[in-house]
């Protein structure tokens, strides 16, 4: 199966640094989740991005099956099926 992939990208603002406020919304990101969902997205990883030993943005990233012949795809250098390992390099 060939995959499409996408990153999104979500901002952790501390609010008050003495209180160590996450600025996490549990409500937005399930809402946000949920629309990736609709659109057949699959949530596959989570990672924090840190500055300075605080969270400063959390990367999501997103699979889902691509609706297009391999033969649409473009020469990136790399063979699909090379040697039977499927993504090897030239």
């Amino acid at each position: 199966m060939i995959w499409e992939y996408k990153t999104a990208l979500n901002s952790v603002n501390s609010k008050d640094q003495k209180k160590k406020d996450s600025g996490f919304n549990i409500v937005e990101t399930d809402s946000f989740l949920n629309l990736m969902g609709l659109e057949n997205w699959e949530l596959i990883d989570v990672k924090a991005i840190n500055e300075s030993g605080s969270t400063v943005q959390l990367a999501y990233f997103f699979k889902r099956p691509l609706s297009i012949n391999s033969s649409e795809l473009p020469d990136i250098g790399y063979d699909i099926d090379h040697n039977d390992i499927t993504g090897s390099q030239r």
